[in-house]
């Protein structure tokens, strides 16, 4: 997988991070160490992510991405098999666990308003599990991508046009 990808599969999964006690239906089956939260969080800022820690923490969307590419995978792969899956569906986390392209469209206090491409608007952060700040300089106008009501990663406006397509594929069918 190129550096890219890991960066940005990363940045998605990290809320999919099972903290300890947690029963709630769950990416990860591992609850990371601190010392793999450090990791975490210094692979975050250097931008250095080892595909062994992705494989650990994050196995189906590794493969996933390997397959399909990030955007396809996150953006419709993954929507689309969560929509399937009645743990999601029946408890009502189908909406939370999506992926949605979005835009920060204003910042009230610390939290960023941040509008979905099909008209949902979030009141939210980038804090995506216990101290990990996914993304640390946003600003309004940003594209980004909205995944467990947490802003995981800034788009440009390339990016932004491949995630929405991919989006619009998996709401269309």
């Amino acid at each position: 997988m190129n550096k890219d990808d890991r960066i940005k599969l990363l940045k998605m999964a990290v809320s999919c991070l099972r903290k300890d006690g947690e029963t709630r239906p769950i990416f990860s089956v591992n609850v990371p160490t601190k010392e793999e939260v450090e990791i975490i969080k210094r692979s975050l800022e250097t931008g250095e992510v080892d595909e062994n820690l992705l494989k650990r923490f994050f196995p189906m969307a590794h493969k996933g991405v390997k397959k399909h590419g990030f955007f396809k995978y996150f953006l419709y792969v993954h929507n689309s098999l969560i929509r399937k899956l009645e743990r999601y569906s029946k408890n009502e986390l189908f909406e939370w666990c999506t992926a949605y392209p979005a835009q920060i469209v204003d910042k009230v206090d610390s939290k960023y308003v941040v509008e979905t491409i099909d008209g949902k608007v979030i009141k939210t952060d980038s804090e995506a599990y216990p101290e990990i700040l996914i993304e640390r300089k946003l600003k309004i106008g940003d594209f980004v991508i909205l995944h467990r009501d947490k802003i995981h990663m800034v788009l440009n406006k390339e990016e932004f046009k491949i995630a929405s397509d991919f989006y619009n594929k998996f709401i269309s069918e």
